[in-house]
């Protein structure tokens, strides 16, 4: 969901702010914490989707055990090294793996019942971040996922226990399933990409109402552009 920028007095309510304790210009956002969905409660609903989904693709009886396969060694047969390494080649690839490819329709069956994206795509200092919520914290990271550009509002959102890292809340993209922490943006799923870029976000309340706490999001610069775009105001 794209927040339009604001207009009017919205806008005075918005410009920046330099915060000489953090180091940080805090932009904020427009969006207030409760307007974003639940990261805990909205994983349970897509987990209850993802196997439903699950079950009617791939029934539980049809479900076989997973088998070692084994490679092919030139020594162990007659036959020319060039034709046992090709055959070789072909026994190793797992390219029909049923209940793997039933997975991941099951993710995207699922991504497409949820009624609520998993969070929200903002424009500040001329970038598209988006924002996820876990109880009162909130996740701001770059809103194109790293591999190939997909929108990861788009994509699923939970957290996993780690016997390392403790309790680590992920996206993960809807497109071709690659996952990263939301804390660190580090790959948790996924091979030959980049990390995700992670924002500095916190929440602000601006009146006694608790569910007005605005979420603001912190660069350490301001855009190239940001002064051209902010038609001289002074802040």
């Amino acid at each position: 969901e794209i927040v339009a920028p604001p207009t009017g007095r919205d806008c005075l309510q918005l410009t920046p702010y330099w915060d000489d304790q953090a180091q940080l210009f805090w932009f904020p956002s427009g969006i207030f914490l409760h307007d974003l969905p639940d990261g805990h409660q909205w994983q349970r609903e897509f987990q209850g989707f993802q196997q439903q989904a699950m079950e009617r693709a791939l029934p539980s009886n049809e479900i076989a055990p997973r088998r070692r396969v084994l490679q092919t060694h030139a020594s162990d047969s007659g036959e020319p090294s060039s034709l046992v390494a090709t055959r070789s080649r072909r026994l190793v690839q797992h390219p029909s793996d049923p209940e793997k490819i039933a997975g991941r329709a099951a993710h995207t069956i699922a991504l497409q019942q949820m009624l609520r994206k998993s969070g929200m795509v903002v424009h500040v200092n001329n970038a598209a971040i988006a924002l996820f919520r876990f109880g009162d914290r909130v996740h701001a990271v770059n809103a194109a996922c790293p591999h190939q550009g997909a929108s990861l509002v788009d994509g699923e959102i939970g957290d996993i226990e780690d016997m390392v890292e403790g309790r680590r809340c992920y996206v993960t993209c809807p497109v071709h399933k690659f996952q990263f922490d939301l804390s660190s943006g580090a790959v948790l799923q996924g091979r030959n990409c980049k990390p995700l870029r992670t924002y500095t976000a916190r929440s602000v309340q601006n009146d006694g109402n608790a569910k007005s706490r605005m979420v603001e999001v912190g660069f350490e610069s301001l855009a190239t552009n940001f002064f051209s775009q902010s038609d001289g105001e002074d802040f």
